[in-house]
């Protein structure tokens, strides 16, 4: 009881630390892709990486991986006010396809600014076809920030990076989901693609965990040289 009462502590006193530096608008908007949207987000970790983002006020804006869709509309309201969005998954579970996109599709748009605009792609990242999709949707636009979230295993996460990374500009921001470690998934590897790819570049690390075997979550962010 004790024990977690000092992590609730810790975690509100990181809170109120990316306040500080972020401003309230990215906690308002964590919360809300949290509780509203049902985004499988910490806090903390959400809060910081839209603190950023909102820094940046990147005018294309790309998800791997965007689920219901409250991460991508949370970007949108730290971008810029003309930003292009472009989201991109199979929306399928094990089960079939993902009932709820179509719906959820049209609740990002709504979320959006008047003159900010959106391709999705319901599509396989790892697919030739994808990326060149993908492409045509930039119609030569470098991508600001990429948020990867899709594909957990090793190799889907290090195939991500590999074919859209090159799409991102020199000085743009690359994060992340699922750095950390999770006991309970062994399938997620993207903590070991964190551990060997970050040294190379200027990075952020946003972890609420106060200890290592904790579960799961992180986000990390790497900035393009």
């Amino acid at each position: 009881m004790v024990l977690s009462a000092v992590r609730r502590a810790r975690q509100a006193g990181r809170v109120a630390a990316a306040v500080g530096r972020y401003g309230v608008l990215p906690l308002r908007l964590a919360r809300e892709a949290i509780t509203g949207w049902g985004a499988i987000q910490r806090t903390w970790e959400l809060t910081s990486l839209l603190g950023l983002a909102r820094r940046q006020k990147p005018g294309v804006v790309m998800e791997i991986g965007t689920h219901r869709g409250g991460t991508l509309a949370a970007l949108a309201r730290v971008a810029r006010p003309d930003a292009f969005l472009l989201s991109l998954d199979m929306h399928t579970w094990p089960m079939g396809p993902e009932p709820s996109w179509p719906a959820d599709e049209a609740r990002i748009r709504a979320a959006m600014l008047p003159a900010q605009r959106m391709v999705a792609l319901r599509m396989d990242s790892h697919q030739a076809e994808t990326k060149a999709a993908v492409e045509s949707a930039l119609a030569g636009r470098a991508v600001d920030f990429l948020f990867i979230d899709g594909d957990h295993t090793y190799g889907g996460v290090c195939r991500d990076w590999e074919m859209y990374v090159p799409l991102v500009r020199s000085g743009g921001l690359v994060a992340f989901h699922d750095i950390h470690y999770n006991p309970e998934d062994p399938v997620s590897q993207v903590d070991r693609f964190w551990r060997e790819t970050r040294s190379r570049f200027r990075h952020w690390e946003f972890i609420d965990q106060d200890f290592p075997g904790g579960q799961g979550m992180g986000i990390g962010v790497l900035q393009i040289p």
